[in-house]
């Protein structure tokens, strides 16, 4: 309230609001307290007041509630809520903007976080799709594959002998269940 109080006063005789003594040829600067020697020529005589006037009208308790103003602060302040009132609209203006802005950014970023969910679920989609193929593709090699039990394992002693025994045998089983073209890839022995 005080400094509300302080900050009146001094904007009063900013504008102009000074004792008549002090008002005929002189304002205060708002930025310090010195008089310039400055012609106020806005102010006419029927609106300066005397000292003791100019007192009594910013004693604390009656300047909160009472308030005057010459006609060329009248003015000012018009102007002044002018640019107020345009200020406002252009504040209003800009913060719907804003509004709009931070609205696209939140659409954009769930529309950024949609495409991750769709990526990953391309990603999980094609990962399923290769294990589906790399499955159908050695059940396919598979297809061919036959088992045979109980064939006499082979007596020889290098790894390649033993072998080339058991395909001896495989293919003298093919011929008499009459299988014409017998294609031996590998052969894997199950067991020891």
């Amino acid at each position: 309230m005080e400094g509300e109080v302080e900050f009146q006063q001094k904007t009063r005789q900013a504008m102009g609001h000074t004792p008549a003594s002090r008002q005929k040829n002189s304002i205060q600067s708002q930025s310090d307290d010195v008089w310039e020697e400055e012609k106020y020529d806005n102010v006419s005589n029927s609106e300066q007041v005397s000292e003791k006037m100019y007192e009594a009208l910013n004693e604390e308790d009656r300047s909160a509630q009472f308030s005057w103003n010459c006609s060329y602060c009248k003015r000012g302040a018009k102007a002044l809520m002018g640019h107020i009132t345009t200020m406002d609209a252009k504040q209003i203006k800009t913060e719907k903007r804003l509004n709009t802005v931070e609205r696209r950014v939140k659409c954009f970023e769930d529309d950024i976080g949609e495409m991750k969910i769709t990526d990953e679920l391309k990603d999980f989609i094609d990962s399923k799709i290769k294990e589906c193929i790399s499955a159908y593709k050695e059940r396919d090699l598979r297809k061919t594959n036959i088992i045979i039990h109980n064939l006499p394992e082979a007596d020889k002693a290098s790894p390649e002998d033993r072998k080339q025994e058991d395909e001896q045998n495989i293919m003298i089983m093919a011929r008499k269940i009459k299988v014409p073209d017998v294609d031996i890839k590998f052969i894997i022995r199950l067991g020891e």
